[in-house]
């Protein structure tokens, strides 16, 4: 499930990035080369897989003073979703995220993180909030992959589950 997860979370978080990176190298022939790889398994018993639906959950303030700093990110993280589900990159399964606001307050980002794993049962968490760590903890018992912006966050290098977009060293 964590491999999986860190596939669909990373090709979910791709546009966070994209706006730092937009011509920062020749795309006409960087990708000529490469290879099909075989499709992934169906993922039938994973929680929140279905037969056309993958679901993704976020925890981005959208609330209180962080909102400023992190609102833009959910607009780029839904873009992406949106490319992803237009373009058919799951195949026949589309990408349904549900956004919980954590507000960067380390009480609700705990709670976001239960509602995410127990009420809606997503199969993965992007996250990008200042008080990411609060979850962690959590999450990594659920054995949910996690994936963000590190943002400095301890929490990136001490859970196995968690997959920043920087480097972080895990146990």
């Amino acid at each position: 499930r964590a491999v999986a997860g860190v596939s669909i979370l990373a090709a979910a978080s791709v546009g966070l990035l994209a706006t730092g990176t937009a011509g920062a190298a020749d795309s006409s022939t960087q990708f000529d080369n490469l290879k099909p790889i075989k499709a992934p398994s169906p993922c039938k018993n994973d929680t929140g897989v279905s037969d056309d639906t993958i679901k993704v959950g976020t925890i981005v303030p959208t609330s209180g003073p962080f909102a400023l700093f992190y609102a833009q990110t959910l607009d780029g993280i839904k873009a992406r979703i949106a490319q992803a589900n237009e373009e058919g990159e799951l195949g026949k399964r589309k990408i349904e995220l549900v956004n919980v606001d954590d507000a960067g307050d380390a009480a609700r980002n705990v709670t976001a993180a239960q509602q995410l794993a127990e009420e809606d049962k997503v199969f993965g968490i992007i996250t990008e909030s200042n008080a990411g760590d609060a979850s962690g903890q959590y999450l990594n018992s659920q054995k949910m992959p996690v994936v963000g912006w590190q943002l400095g966050l301890p929490v990136y290098g001490t859970y196995p589950n968690y997959f920043g977009m920087q480097n972080a060293n895990t146990k």
